[in-house]
C-alpha cells in the first residue's frame, strides 16, 4: 500500500478505510441535525383552540385521576372525555405537571384503559397520554415503558388511529436511549412496525418510518434485525412506488440513510436504477427536508465499492444535480452535498473526471474559502481527495486558498492536519507552489505544527520535513 503522503493516487483499500472513518465521523457531526428533526416530531400538536386551554392545578389534576381510577364517570363517554382532557394537558410541555402526574398514579390507571375489552376510544386516548409522557426525559419514558408489550399487541388490532398512535408512543420511546430501543425490540415491535411502513393510511405509514428511523438510532443498533424482517425492501418500495406523498417520501429515505450507512450495508438495493433515480429526483426538490436524507443516501452509496459509484453516474442527472447543491443557500445542504462529492472524489479516475467536467473544483474552493467551520471541512476533505490525483492535483490551491488550508494545522483533528498537509505538499511540488506557501505563511504555520506535542509524532516530524525540504536554505539563513 502506498504511502498516505503521496500525491499519487490512492489505493482502494487506503480508501476504503478512509472513506469508513468519514462516514462515522460525518455521522457525529450530524447526529445534531437529525436529532432536531425527530425533537420536533415527538410530541402530537395540539388543535389551535386546545393551546389556549389554561392549565388545570394539582387539585384538579388529582380530581381528575381519582375519577378515572374509582371508575367514576359511569359512562364511556364521560371517561373519553376525561381521558381527552388528561391528554390535552399532558400536551403542554409542562415537565413538572407530568411529574405530578406521574407521581399520582396516572401511568397504572392509563393502563387499564389498554386491557383487549376496554373502549377503542378511550384506548386510543389512554395511548395518547403515553405518547405525550414519552415525549419527556429518561425518567418520564421511564415510568411508561411498562406499556410497550401491550403498545406492541395493539398495532395487530385493524384500526389504523389506535395503530398510529401505539406506534407514535414506540418510537418516542426509541428515540430516547438504546436501552429503551433494546426493550421494545424485545418485545417484539419491528416486524409490525415494519408492515404497518405499507399501509394506505399515509399518516400510519409515516409515523411507521419515523418510528422505524429511531429504532436504527444509536453506536449499536442491531441493524440486522430490521434488514431481516425487509425494513430495507419495505423503505425502497415506498421511494420507487410512485407514491405522492412527499412526507412519506422524506420519512422513508431518513430511515435509509441509518440503514445504507456501514454498520446497515444496505447498499447494494439501493443502487439500483429505480431507486437512484427517485434519488436524483428528490435532490432537485425545492424543500430541504427531502433534499438532506437523498444526499445521505446517495453518499452512502458513494462511500461503497466503486461499481455503485459507476451506478451514480449512470444515472441522469444525479451527479450533476449533487455538484450543483455545492452552490446551495442552506448551509446544511451544501455541507452534506460536499461530503458526497468527497466520496466521490474517492473513487475513480473517472469518478473524478466527472467531478472536475462538471465545475464542482471551484464550487469546493469556495466553500473552502466560506467562514463555516464544518463546511471548510468538508470542502477540504474533497479537495484532498481529488489533490491525491496527479491529473487533478496541480493548482487545486491558490495563494488566498493555501491561508485556508493552513488554519487546519492548528485542529485538534489528525485527519484534518493529515489532509491539509497533503494538499500543502502537493502545492508545494508544482512551479511557484513554494513561494505562494511562504507567501501564505506557510513556514511559520509548518513550524509551528512541527513543535506541537497534542499531534501524533509522524504528522509533526513531516510538517518539520516540508519546511526542510522547501524552505531549508531560507530558514538557516534566518
Amino acid at each position: 500500500q502506498e504511502s498516505r503522503h503521496s500525491v499519487n493516487a490512492p489505493s482502494k483499500d487506503h480508501l476504503s478505510a478512509a472513506r469508513e472513518a468519514r462516514f462515522e465521523s460525518h455521522v457525529a457531526r450530524s447526529a445534531k441535525l437529525r436529532k432536531q428533526a425527530l425533537d420536533f416530531k415527538r410530541r402530537p400538536q395540539l388543535e389551535v383552540d386546545d393551546v389556549h386551554d389554561p392549565q388545570i392545578s394539582q387539585e384538579e389534576l388529582s380530581g381528575l385521576i381519582s375519577s378515572l381510577s374509582s371508575g367514576l364517570p359511569a359512562t364511556l363517554t364521560t371517561q373519553c372525555e376525561h381521558l381527552v382532557q388528561l391528554r390535552k394537558q399532558l400536551s403542554k410541555l409542562d415537565d413538572d405537571f407530568i411529574n405530578c402526574a406521574i407521581g399520582m398514579g396516572i401511568v397504572a390507571i392509563l393502563f387499564k384503559f389498554l386491557e383487549p375489552n376496554s373502549c377503542p376510544a378511550n384506548q386510543l386516548e389512554a395511548v395518547w397520554c403515553i405518547t405525550n409522557i414519552a415525549t419527556g426525559d429518561s425518567d418520564q419514558t421511564e415510568a411508561v415503558m411498562c406499556a410497550a408489550p401491550v403498545l406492541v399487541s395493539l398495532l395487530e388490532i385493524n384500526n389504523p388511529p389506535l395503530q398510529e398512535q401505539c406506534v407514535w408512543a414506540l418510537g418516542n420511546m426509541a428515540g430516547d436511549s438504546q436501552l429503551f430501543r433494546d426493550r421494545i425490540r424485545a418485545n417484539g415491535a419491528v416486524t409490525p412496525i415494519v408492515r404497518l411502513t405499507q399501509s394506505t393510511v399515509v399518516t400510519l405509514a409515516r409515523t411507521s418510518c419515523w418510528a422505524l428511523s429511531n429504532l436504527a438510532r444509536g453506536l449499536d443498533p442491531k441493524l440486522h434485525e430490521l434488514l431481516a424482517v425487509g425494513a430495507g425492501d419495505a423503505l425502497v418500495r415506498l421511494l420507487t412506488g410512485g407514491c405522492a406523498d412527499e412526507e412519506l417520501l422524506i420519512e422513508a429515505a431518513w430511515a435509509l440513510t441509518f440503514l445504507t450507512g456501514p454498520r446497515g450495508g444496505y447498499l447494494e438495493p439501493v443502487s439500483q436504477p429505480n431507486v437512484l433515480q427517485s434519488l436524483s429526483t428528490m435532490l432537485v426538490s425545492t424543500a430541504p427536508q427531502a433534499v438532506i436524507p437523498a444526499i445521505r443516501i446517495v453518499g452512502n452509496i458513494l462511500g461503497g465499492p466503486d461499481e455503485m459509484g459507476d451506478r451514480v453516474l449512470a444515472t441522469a442527472g444525479l451527479v450533476q444535480a449533487l455538484v450543483g447543491l455545492l452552490a446551495s443557500d442552506h448551509r446544511a445542504i451544501k455541507k452534506e452535498a460536499t461530503w458526497a462529492v468527497g466520496n466521490l472524489c474517492a473513487g475513480t479516475d473517472l469518478h473524478r473526471d466527472a467531478v472536475t467536467s462538471l465545475g464542482a473544483v471551484p464550487a469546493l474552493r469556495a466553500c473552502l474559502a466560506e467562514g463555516v467551520f464544518d463546511l471548510r471541512r468538508e470542502a477540504l476533505f474533497a479537495l484532498h481527495q481529488l489533490g491525491r490525483d496527479p491529473r487533478h492535483g496541480p493548482g487545486l490551491l491558490d495563494a488566498g486558498l493555501l491561508k485556508e488550508a493552513l488554519t487546519f494545522l492548528t485542529a485538534p483533528d489528525p485527519q484534518l492536519i493529515d489532509a491539509a498537509l497533503d494538499l500543502i505538499e502537493g502545492t508545494c511540488a508544482v512551479g511557484a507552489g513554494p513561494e505562494s506557501l511562504e507567501s501564505a505563511g506557510g513556514i511559520d504555520a509548518l513550524e509551528t505544527l512541527s513543535y506541537r506535542n497534542d499531534v501524533p509524532p509522524p504528522l509533526a516530524a513531516r510538517a518539520a520535513g516540508l519546511v526542510d525540504r522547501y524552505f531549508g536554505d531560507t530558514c538557516a539563513d534566518d
